[in-house]
């Protein structure tokens, strides 16, 4: 007996009541087989079209901001600062060169120090660093000349640090002697680079 005799073999209320169910049947089988796809496609579609405004926005952003980052480059290539640099030569030598002049420095401004101690270097894709701690005892006087010489160095010699202790009972009219403790960094543009 195939589904269709049975259901002919059924009274009519039921066969009816069979009617009535089907088709609300029939219309979410419909819909699980053919609205539903059709809704996924959708949403995808739908992604995929932010996703492909977002992109187009953001090459258009980047094709906007070309000239003013190849005006920035310029101005950077131009820069005075980057003449301040020291010059790109061997790994190593830029450690070497900041204490000779650090040392220089110190000569110059008459001044001994009690130590003088590298840092570890440190580099990432276009600027590499090298740095030197020193500790002095000198007067104030003799420390703001020796700031003077540094800023007036043809070479950019940035201090990142300065710890100075003064004595604890001073006179009056008396330049105490201070503990100076200076952080200083050198820079130059990565070999890298």
């Amino acid at each position: 007996m195939t589904a269709s005799t049975w259901i002919l073999a059924q009274p009519v209320r039921t066969r009816r009541l069979l009617a009535l169910l089907a088709v609300p049947a029939s219309i979410l089988l419909i819909g699980l087989l053919v609205v539903s796809p059709l809704s996924q496609l959708y949403r995808a579609h739908q992604e995929w079209l932010v996703t492909s405004e977002r992109s187009v926005a953001r090459d258009r952003g980047l094709r906007s901001a070309e000239s003013a980052l190849r005006q920035q480059l310029t101005d950077i290539e131009h820069s005075p600062l980057l003449s301040r640099l020291y010059p790109a030569t061997p790994t190593g030598t830029l450690a070497t060169a900041l204490q000779a002049d650090v040392g220089g420095l110190l000569a110059r401004a008459g001044l001994t120090a009690q130590s003088i101690s590298p840092l570890p270097s440190a580099a990432d894709a276009a600027i590499e660093r090298a740095g030197v701690r020193i500790a002095l005892n000198v007067t104030i006087d003799q420390l703001s000349h020796f700031l003077a010489l540094l800023e007036s160095h043809p070479r950019l010699i940035r201090v990142e640090e300065l710890i100075i202790t003064a004595p604890q009972s001073q006179l009056p009219d008396n330049n105490p002697t201070l503990t100076a403790t200076l952080v200083m960094s050198g820079f130059r543009v990565s070999a890298s680079h």
